[in-house]
């Protein structure tokens, strides 16, 4: 008999481990961004699955994507988990001591050991495993990121490279990112750095590289084995902050210097040493699921085009690994959008309403050919809503 999953999507999962304590909560913006977009696991999880949630998603919603092909899970109130049978098995987005607490009448425990692979110090302990590896156009090890623990170290760090990142060891989708574009620490940064480190110990702090795009090599760990499951191409904003994928990853589609790296074979030889490097890591003897490690193509002081293959390990489910669930139900041939947006000018009923009218849905089969699709519930009091866009 095959496993049965009860999925939560909690994607400040890292935060919570920073944390440390069972009854964490986020900011209040941030936990409001978690319940609108809650039912978002439904994208990976089989009909034999349940998602838990605080409010139930309603028919029309789930009827919209029944009608686009989607097998969907059952949804379960998150307060009513202790009346799941107990033959779930416990899938939250990511591992923390809060989401394990929450899932504890499943048999769920939260193991410490997989604290320090959750900071980006660990993507930066594998990032300096590469080098040395005969890696062509990989990012000089001078440009790395540094830990600093003092206020000083920050401001040494910027006379040295003028402009940088400020992140904290433990956050995720473009939170916890400082961007200085200037060679001065305002007030507002000092006194956000000074907060990180009070509260993590310290902050990673980079050069600012000229960016030509992201993308991520995305993993799926099983029985002490890694496996590569895919590429996937996203975008952020100008704060560094999560947007949306490009569905399916095409190289081609990806701007001409990247290209070029691909071309040559620079991206794939970064993932045959990525894989040894992380297998050997000790990951495999705390850890089991999907993780993505997130990677830059960027325009170095001297103009030349590098890689940077290792900018954080993102060690949870993330919106790679939905994009790669997603093109499951798109079509061939057709290209696809996977956005989220938070906080639009109009409600995102509206925003819906707009969409489905502009971009109605056409399927070919049980695919989508063309069209919009919301894949949380747009509803007046939402905030923040996850949708795509097939052409």
């Amino acid at each position: 008999m095959s496993k049965r999953y009860a999925h939560i999507f909690n994607p400040t999962c890292e935060m919570e481990v920073a944390n440390g304590e069972v009854s964490y909560t986020p900011p209040s913006h941030l936990l409001k961004f978690v319940q609108d977009l809650e039912v978002l696991p439904l994208v990976y999880a089989s009909e034999e699955d349940c998602v838990l949630v605080c409010r139930m998603p309603d028919a029309e919603f789930t009827d919209r994507l029944s009608a686009a092909g989607f097998d969907l899970p059952g949804f379960r109130l998150i307060d009513k988990v202790d009346h799941l049978s107990a033959d779930f098995v416990p899938s939250p987005w990511g591992w923390s001591p809060a989401v394990a607490h929450l899932l504890r009448p499943l048999g769920a425990i939260w193991n410490d050991d997989l604290k320090p692979f959750f900071s980006r110090e660990f993507a930066l302990s594998i990032l300096k495993n590469l080098f040395g590896k005969n890696l062509p156009r990989i990012i000089n090890p001078s440009r790395v990121a540094r830990y600093a623990d003092s206020l000083t170290d920050v401001e040494k760090l910027l006379a040295e490279w003028g402009k940088v990142v400020i992140k904290a060891p433990y956050s995720s989708s473009g939170r916890g990112i400082q961007m200085l574009r200037g060679n001065q620490l305002d007030i507002n940064i000092i006194n956000k750095t000074r907060s990180l480190i009070k509260q993590q110990g310290g902050v990673m702090v980079e050069p600012l590289f000229e960016k030509i795009c992201d993308f991520a090599y995305e993993f799926k760990m099983q029985k002490g084995e890694i496996f590569f499951v895919g590429y996937s191409s996203f975008s952020t904003n100008e704060k560094g902050q999560y947007e949306g994928h490009h569905i399916p990853f095409d190289p081609k589609s990806l701007p001409k210097e990247a290209y070029h790296l691909w071309d040559i074979g620079v991206i794939n030889a970064a993932l045959e040493e990525l894989l040894p490097a992380l297998q050997n890591s000790g990951l495999a003897k705390h850890f089991e699921g999907y993780f993505g490690v997130d990677a830059l193509v960027f325009r170095d002081s001297d103009s030349n085009v590098r890689l940077q293959p290792c900018i954080e390990i993102n060690l949870r489910n993330n919106m790679g690994i939905v994009a790669l669930h997603l093109e499951k139900h798109i079509a061939p041939g057709s290209v696809c959008e996977f956005k989220i947006i938070s906080n639009p000018s109009v409600s995102l009923a509206l925003f819906d309403m707009d969409l489905k009218t502009n971009h109605p849905l056409v399927m070919d089969g049980n695919k989508i050919r063309s069209g919009y699709l919301p894949l949380t519930p747009p509803k007046d009091d939402t905030l923040s809503m996850a949708y795509l866009l097939v052409k």
